[in-house]
C-alpha cells in the first residue's frame, strides 16, 4: 500500500510540509553529496590540506568526501544553514534527539 495524505490547503507551505513530516513519521537519512546524491565518508583533516579551501581547512575539523564524485565536504556556513531549516521543517538531527 502506498500512503495516501490530504494536506489542508489553508495552511502555509511551511506547515503543509510539517504536516506532511509529522503525519507519515519521516525521518531524517545520513547526509549525502549535495553533487550527485552519493554516500560520504569521513576522511582525516590532514589528507584534504591542498584540496580544500585555506578557510576551511583553517576553521573546520571534519571533511567528507563522496564515495561516487570525490566532491569534498565540510560543515561550513551551508551546513549550519541547512540544518536549520531542516529543524524548522520538523526534521531535527537525529543526533540531537
Amino acid at each position: 500500500d502506498i500512503p495516501a495524505l490530504y494536506i489542508p490547503q489553508q495552511l502555509s507551505r511551511l506547515d503543509q510540509l510539517r504536516f506532511v513530516v509529522a503525519s507519515l513519521k519521516l525521518t531524517r537519512l545520513p547526509p549525502r553529496c549535495m553533487k550527485c546524491g552519493g554516500e560520504l565518508k569521513e576522511i582525516p583533516k590532514h589528507t584534504v590540506a591542498t584540496e580544500a579551501p585555506p578557510l576551511a581547512f583553517r576553521s573546520c575539523d571534519r571533511f567528507w568526501l563522496c564515495q561516487s564524485c570525490s566532491k569534498l565536504l565540510w560543515h561550513g556556513t551551508h551546513w549550519h544553514k541547512i540544518e536549520v531549516a531542516l529543524a524548522e521543517y520538523g526534521l531535527p538531527d537525529a543526533r540531537q534527539q
